[in-house]
């Protein structure tokens, strides 16, 4: 149905807190021709990050996470958190995307503070037509 409007590929968002959710996800894409990537669901403050960032970076079809307003995270208050700043800075290096969903304007100063410690970050932006004037 997408092709004939030039529609060519789907990235998937993960909204799941299960960890192994993003595994199962790119699991189930890779047999998909029309997926070409996944967004998971990880948390650069977590002890356990790099090693799932690592892990999920070995499928070419892993291009990020989301994190922001989303599932009670707080990305406003862990921006000054020398080891949430660390997961971006990993999440730069190994070239992956961070996707930001449901902007207000704190999340997006944030934001701007986020690429002001780690430039070579790429942030996505979703939701912006919930942002309110």
């Amino acid at each position: 149905m997408a092709a004939p409007l030039g529609i060519v590929g789907a990235i998937e968002i993960d909204a799941s807190p299960w960890i192994e959710d993003n595994l199962w996800l790119l699991e189930t894409i890779e047999k998909d021709t029309f997926m070409v990537g996944t967004a998971g669901n990880l948390e650069p403050d977590k002890p356990e990050f790099k090693e799932y960032v690592e892990r999920c970076h070995k499928n070419k079809l892993f291009l990020g996470f989301r994190y922001g307003n989303v599932w009670n995270r707080n990305f406003v208050g862990l921006i000054d958190n020398p080891v949430f700043v660390d997961g971006l800075k990993l999440t730069a290096q190994l070239d992956l995307v961070l996707d930001s969903g449901n902007p207000r304007p704190d999340l997006i100063a944030a934001l701007v503070k986020a690429k002001d410690k780690v430039p070579d970050l790429r942030i996505v932006l979703e939701h912006t037509g919930n942002l309110p004037p």
